[in-house]
């Protein structure tokens, strides 16, 4: 009997070992390659508009460029790779309005666009977004 539970225990010690190997070598199916931020500035407000964190200060320094238009783009891969950027988005400047995030990804060797004015509460997003056109005639 006591055989018997010790070839129990090595099986199951084998295939511990086994997923633990797999696991390691197995690729993640969904992979994040591009993350962006376009978001718009109230000029007039934004010399006042102070900045809370080191993000948006660096970004505030496009903002006095009086060639600079009033919608700004940012390459966010940096700070969404670190996990920072729920938080960057949450402690923007009140003069910075309409963030749009965009992310592309790949999920099961596929390619993917999420485009949203919020962070993703569960990733990767597999839903497909539809509309339905109804027909009024048809010839």
């Amino acid at each position: 009997m006591n055989f018997l539970f010790n070839i129990q225990n090595f099986l199951m010690w084998c295939a511990y070992v086994f997923k633990a190997i797999k696991d390691y070598f197995t690729l993640r199916n969904y992979d994040v390659y591009s993350a962006s931020m376009v978001y718009d500035v109230n000029r007039p407000e934004s010399y006042k508009c102070l900045a809370s964190n080191n993000f948006w200060r660096d970004e505030q320094d496009s903002w006095y460029n009086k060639d600079a238009f009033f919608e700004h783009w940012v390459d966010v891969y940096k700070e969404y790779s670190n996990g920072k950027l729920l938080g960057i988005m949450k402690k923007a400047p009140y003069c910075v309005s309409n963030m749009v995030l965009r992310l592309n990804y790949t999920y099961n060797n596929k390619k993917y666009k999420y485009i949203s004015n919020r962070y993703p509460s569960s990733w990767p997003v597999t839903t497909r977004v539809g509309f339905k056109v109804p027909l009024k005639e048809a010839r």
